[in-house]
């Protein structure tokens, strides 16, 4: 497996200097009276928006949650390392988020019993796409619409038995996504995905204080695994609240599990937040995203569905605001 995550880190690194932020662009009124609340694609009815999920019009992060709440969530995986890490977050009573790369899922044919084993650990398993090519960017050919529904189709399959309740959520890769993106998305069964999630903490490390594991395993700006968690806890601390962005298959060496990396910086850090009286939640129960899923939990505070902007912001990738944008008001 590990062979295909050294070729993810290099792609994370070439985007990282092409450009780094993405741009999301927000949607209009009539997107958003297009996607209602209705997995169907019948209009819903008036008020009729528990129960029901859909794409959103820009993104969603932690800006609803409680302050010293997080929602720790993992990227790319699974990865070597991926059952310690889910064995040991439920240890500390901690249910997290994995948005898993298809194509990880699939490399050494053991995925399917790496899923299983997160569900037991009472985790989330979410969408990352197939093959982690950005959706929305020309490089290095833009996707048609039929491949970008099918880098959601081909995870959608490889996951569904394992997501519990109609709970499907879905992250972008670089956090790139668009209007074009939404409505293509939108006109098919994938819509059923809530999305997309992002994050506010973990997405880079250039300014100060900031975090992004990918970034502390690189050369050039390696990091050692307390180094990187420190960077972590700094971040956390500035923000105050949120979804946490991490990357369960990667090591300070790739293709060497023993050397370090993200799994043991979780093992760092998990204590060092519930000494500062962290709280964890799982992504799913993040205020503003259980609101758009089967059971239609009330939101609380900001709503958090964020339209986009240039600026960073928190996300590192993408931008966040905080107008409490949401089609299930």
């Amino acid at each position: 497996m590990m062979h295909v995550a050294e070729n993810k880190v290099s792609s994370i690194g070439r985007a990282t200097r092409a450009g780094g932020v993405a741009t999301v662009l927000a949607l209009s009124l009539a997107a958003i009276a297009h996607a209602g609340c209705s997995k169907s694609g019948a209009a819903p009815a008036e008020n009729d928006c528990t129960a029901s999920q859909a794409l959103t019009n820009g993104v969603l992060t932690g800006a609803s949650m409680p302050l010293k709440s997080l929602a720790l969530t993992f990227d790319d995986g699974p990865g070597a390392r991926t059952i310690e890490l889910s064995q040991y977050l439920k240890s500390q009573g901690i249910r997290a988020g994995f948005f898993v790369w298809g194509q990880a899922v699939k490399n050494d044919g053991s995925g399917s019993s790496v899923l299983e084993q997160l569900i037991a650990d009472g985790h989330l398993i979410a969408n990352h796409t197939e093959t982690h090519r950005s959706l929305t960017q020309h490089q290095p050919a833009v996707l048609t619409d039929a491949e970008i529904v099918d880098e959601l189709r081909q995870v959608d399959t490889a996951i569904s038995p394992f997501v519990k309740d109609g709970k499907f959520l879905f992250r972008p890769p670089y956090g790139h996504f668009d209007a074009k993106t939404f409505d293509v998305l939108e006109k098919t069964d994938m819509k059923k995905y809530v999305g997309p999630i992002l994050w506010d903490v973990g997405g880079t490390m250039a300014p100060p204080n900031r975090a992004a594991d990918t970034e502390c395993w690189k050369p050039g700006t390696l990091q050692t695994v307390t180094g990187c968690g420190d960077l972590y806890l700094k971040e956390i601390d500035n923000v105050g609240k949120g979804i946490v962005l991490m990357h369960d298959p990667y090591f300070i060496e790739q293709g060497n599990p023993e050397s370090g990396g993200t799994y043991q910086m979780v093992q760092y850090i998990v204590p060092k937040l519930k000494e500062k009286g962290y709280t964890f939640m799982r992504v799913d129960e993040v205020p503003a995203i259980a609101k758009l899923l089967p059971g239609g939990a009330g939101a609380t505070g900001d709503a958090g569905v964020d339209e986009a902007t240039t600026d960073p912001g928190q996300t590192g990738e993408s931008s966040s605001g905080t107008d409490g944008t949401n089609p299930c008001p």
